[in-house]
């Protein structure tokens, strides 16, 4: 809920990638993280206006990710107000880097740009399919959590992500 005055202004985002060796502890620093947002900020489904951070688990596409960004508040709650929808903070985890950077090198695939979208915090974002239609969010903010091991990494990640952004 805080930004940084700059024109525009800039919302501080926590996307990491924990690296190191196997057996130095990163899924358990992953699960300790989790566990404080889980507890400290927990997501409430029926709260009109939920505040906490919606656990999204491992989406295949950058339209899952929106399409659970988007929380339409209970219109009975809504009498008399213009309809739209509420902004969601949401926690997205990949076990390993190198199963979010398979899922975005997909034919097709939306999750890297629109990740990269969601990192800087727009006002709104959107997307459309021939088989989903349009999805649309809110003044999302997203959490990504992965991992890797150092070695990995060179074999992860390639130049078009260099040159991407990503």
């Amino acid at each position: 809920n805080r930004t940084l005055l700059d024109e525009p202004e800039v919302v501080p985002n926590l996307n990491v990638c924990l690296v190191g060796p196997s057996g130095t502890g990163k899924s358990r620093a992953k699960r300790h993280l989790k566990s404080i947002v889980d507890n400290s900020l927990s997501f409430d489904e029926e709260d009109t206006f939920p505040l906490g951070t919606k656990m999204i688990g491992t989406p295949g596409s950058g339209e899952a990710i929106i399409k659970e960004l988007n929380h339409e508040p209970d219109q009975a709650m809504m009498a008399g107000l213009p309809k739209r929808a509420w902004g969601i903070r949401g926690y997205v985890e990949y076990d390993e880097m190198s199963t979010l950077i398979a899922k975005g090198a997909r034919a097709g695939s939306s999750l890297k740009p629109i990740l990269m979208e969601l990192y800087d915090a727009p006002a709104s974002v959107s997307n459309v399919t021939v088989t989903g239609g349009r999805v649309y969010a809110r003044m999302p903010f997203v959490q990504v959590m992965t991992t890797t091991q150092n070695k990995s990494i060179r074999w992860v990640l390639d130049t078009k992500d260099d040159a991407s952004g990503f």
